[in-house]
């Protein structure tokens, strides 16, 4: 049975491997109300989850789990974190961004971990939580701009695993109770009741004959608008846990999820190309096909791989792996300029396919900058020490090799002793300088006994902040 959710249009994650169902209908009336502020939340709303920062503009990424990415149509990079809403912000083709703005702190929303993202073809941008419900954006509403929306509106469920747009327009919400479909006006939700394979929805797509494919933490299922019908494959066997959909550019079905990465071919024909765990599937503008997974069954390690495209057929195209790593991968975009951008378990990375595949500088981690060196200019040994004015001393000793990395501290006023080794292996202080480490670039270098705070490049011994 179908319920309906009124609501005004001027209103309008899961932990790790927590997400994602299938699809039905229901309806019931609601009242429209105006949206929820982060002063009207209580002692009990509350994400035991949620990343606390009190960081509205840096130059560095999330340190937290990144699920989800999206260019807008301005350019700016949007990311679903657990430190809540995040843009980077939007500039000239061919440049970097430089500023990551935190808008759960700069707007003061509901202190909750967000893990899907849409924007609908209005410009107006999605933004699904685990927990709160829905933000909606709308960049040209001004201080009014994000609107909160949860079950009181007619959602299903508080908590979402994905956000889609249908070619009529409506916004479809997979959630942990079903699927919330907006229609503008009201809220029509989809339940096992109607259905639905399971009420926890990871994926919703809809193909070019105007069907849905639903994946959930259950089975997958396709809902043609009157019924929900279990995917199998020629075995009858289903597709559980299936957490990312696509339809590529030549109508293929691509489906990830516990039983790897298929493809369905519009023919009656499903091929499997891995058996690994699949989290997330993406198509570039070139036809290839990204994938996030965990490598060989381990959880642990995760692969960020790449399908080349080619012609029809191509049942036997391997993965280039693209990166290996002790990590989890999540959503993948890529941007304008060819980037591809995907999220962590410690922030985010925008990887430069142009460069040599799996080449280290190849990968923008976003990530504060460390206290490390070049090798010394002269062939003695040195010692460094800093002193974060609060009594503590650590150091770093070199070898005549690289100095160990030494994570910088936050911006603050800083003690920075060097030691130059004279040939009779007595160290002797060289000097030491008062710095501040703000927000600005330093430089520092040893010329000979004297140690120099420079604003700019030396080819002489050097470690930047």
């Amino acid at each position: 049975m179908k319920k309906t959710f009124l609501f005004s249009h001027v209103q309008l994650l899961f932990f790790l491997f927590v997400s994602i169902a299938s699809c039905a209908g229901q309806e019931k009336t609601g009242q429209s109300k105006d949206s929820k502020s982060q002063a009207e939340s209580n002692v009990s709303d509350a994400d035991p989850y949620f990343a606390e920062t009190k960081t509205i503009s840096t130059s560095y990424g999330p340190s937290s789990i990144t699920r989800n990415i999206l260019q807008d149509r301005k350019g700016n990079i949007w990311l679903a974190t657990w430190e809540g809403i995040i843009r980077y912000d939007a500039v000239p083709s061919g440049r970097q961004g430089k500023t990551f703005t935190n808008y759960t702190n700069k707007e003061g929303l509901r202190r909750f971990h967000v893990f899907t993202i849409l924007e609908d073809s209005k410009g107006i941008i999605w933004f699904g939580t685990i927990g709160a419900g829905v933000y909606r954006y709308d960049p040209s509403a001004g201080q009014a701009a994000f609107t909160n929306i949860t079950t009181e509106d007619g959602l299903a469920h508080n908590s979402l695993g994905c956000i889609y747009e249908d070619k009529k327009g409506n916004i479809w919400f997979g959630t942990q109770g079903g699927a919330s479909r907006y229609d503008g006006n009201s809220f029509s939700n989809f339940t096992t009741k109607d259905g639905l394979c399971n009420n926890d929805i990871n994926a919703i797509i809809e193909d070019k004959n105007g069907k849905l494919w639903i994946g959930t933490r259950g089975d997958a299922c396709i809902y043609d608008g009157t019924i929900f019908t279990k995917i199998t494959n020629k075995e009858g066997r289903g597709f559980e846990n299936v957490r990312s959909i696509i339809e590529d550019k030549k109508g293929n079905i691509w489906l990830g999820g516990n039983d790897g990465l298929w493809r369905y071919d519009g023919q009656e024909k499903f091929t499997n190309f891995t058996k690994d765990f699949v989290g997330y599937i993406y198509e570039d503008k070139k036809g290839n096909i990204w994938t996030s997974s965990a490598k060989n069954g381990n959880a642990g390690y995760w692969v960020l791989s790449r399908y080349n495209a080619m012609p029809l057929p191509y049942n036997k195209i391997s993965a280039t792996q693209i990166l290996f790593q002790e990590n989890m991968f999540f959503g993948i975009l890529e941007d304008r300029d060819g980037g591809i951008w995907f999220g962590t378990l410690n922030g985010v990375c925008r990887y430069d396919p142009r460069l040599p595949d799996g080449q280290e500088n190849a990968f923008n981690w976003f990530k504060k900058p460390a206290l490390s060196d070049l090798l010394p200019y002269e062939p003695n040994p040195y010692k460094q020490q800093y002193n974060n004015m609060l009594g503590k001393w650590t150091a770093i000793i070199s070898d005549n090799k690289k100095f160990k990395t030494l994570e910088l501290l936050e911006a603050g006023n800083y003690l920075l002793i060097a030691d130059g080794n004279e040939e009779s292996g007595k160290w002797n202080i060289a000097d030491a300088q008062h710095i501040s480490l703000g927000d600005a670039e330093y430089r520092f270098f040893f010329k000979k006994e004297n140690l120099v705070l420079i604003d700019g490049k030396s080819n002489e011994y050097e470690f930047a902040k």
